[in-house]
């Protein structure tokens, strides 16, 4: 990883290494959870239309989203 770091000392080095790995780690999770998201999405959500069945809100219970599956539907 080639960073603009000389003017840093060595800790200020190792934390800005550090907290560029955490974000790059956080931007892989949340890429992963919008590809997740997308193919449940199209597997489990079977068209648009103005509310929801029965079938997709178990669906969305089942992925933990049950609280927002009645605001989907309004």
């Amino acid at each position: 990883m080639n960073l603009p770091t000389a003017d840093l000392d060595e800790k200020s080095k190792a934390e800005l290494v550090q907290f560029v790995e955490n974000e790059q780690r956080r931007a892989n999770f949340q890429s992963t959870v919008h590809q997740y998201t997308d193919t449940c999405w199209d597997k489990c959500i079977m068209k648009v239309k103005p509310a929801l069945e029965k079938s997709d809100e178990g669906w969305l219970k089942k992925f933990g989203i049950e609280n927002d599956a009645e605001g989907l539907a309004h």
